[in-house]
């Protein structure tokens, strides 16, 4: 324990920003230091990070604060993979500060990845979604979000000023993610991602009426208002956090009897529907 978090004071806290800092807490505060943290580090052995990744695999999930209780307790391959990658630097900067001999991380088997099959909203509910999000003051971020295709981050973050109705364009260049309970603005994914799309006639029709919406709510809450510049508000003008935005989702799905999907899924339903239609989507992932 204490050289993890002397490791992680000199050698990580420094370098990484703030969201790559909640990667590195999660699998210190969370994972590693409950499970091996007082075990000395001259001690430690490829069995028990062998016993510990198989046991973070089968039931290390973990339960949070205000939160309903979990049904699934494991953890997936890709956190498993994620927490060897912090302990495995970790003690391989031991090794360079002679403080072992050998890091006992290195040879251990970590799981592999098992490709989860994307679900898409069925065509025949897509009527029935949107008048649903409709009614749920939400139609602006679910429609924008399955007829662009955009990322959460990318949808979060998108600003009047990167929409020109006149054009009928949007560009993406910002997004907005969340670390913890921070929230952070920064440029879009890869310079890839950072891209000009065409809006059709309807998300046009959508975009100027969710306009007009924001401009009502602002006469009405006055200086309660939160006046700023992004797309997909809540009714006082405050922007979505991107956690609340999914979970909202979930709920909103689970109130409609719609079929389960995360909001991440939407971009894979836009996929299929311009794969459907012959129009080459931009690259989803």
């Amino acid at each position: 324990e204490q050289w993890l978090k002397l490791w992680y004071s000199v050698y990580v806290e420094p370098q990484v920003r703030y969201s790559t800092r909640e990667f590195y807490h999660n699998a210190i505060d969370h994972h590693i230091i409950p499970k091996l943290g007082s075990v000395k580090l001259e001690k430690l052995t490829m069995l028990q990070i062998q016993q510990f990744y198989n046991e973070l695999l089968k039931s290390g999930r973990v339960q949070k604060k205000n939160q309903p209780e979990l049904k699934e307790h494991s953890l997936s391959p890709r956190m498993v993979q994620s927490v060897h990658v912090v302990l495995n630097k970790a003690l391989e900067h031991a090794v360079e500060e002679k403080l072992i001999l050998a890091n006992p991380a290195k040879k251990c088997k970590i799981p592999k990845n098992t490709r989860k099959e994307m679900n898409v909203l069925p065509e025949t509910l897509i009527g029935p979604y949107l008048s649903a999000a409709k009614e749920h003051g939400i139609l602006a971020p679910m429609y924008l979000e399955l007829t662009t295709g955009l990322r959460r981050g990318e949808l979060c973050g998108l600003r009047w000023s990167d929409v020109d109705l006149e054009h009928q364009t949007i560009t993406i260049e910002n997004t907005r993610t969340q670390a913890g309970k921070k929230e952070i603005e920064k440029g879009t994914k890869t310079a890839s991602s950072t891209r000009t799309l065409y809006l059709p006639d309807t998300l046009c029709d959508m975009l100027k009426a969710a306009k007009e919406h924001q401009q009502a709510c602002r006469a009405e809450y006055k200086n309660a208002y939160d006046d700023n510049d992004y797309v997909v508000v809540m009714e006082d003008g405050r922007p979505f956090r991107p956690n609340y935005l999914s979970e909202l989702f979930g709920k909103f799905l689970a109130d409609n009897d719609l079929p389960k999907i995360v909001l991440h899924e939407l971009r894979h339903t836009f996929a299929s529907l311009s794969n459907q239609a012959g129009i080459p989507a931009y690259n989803i992932g």
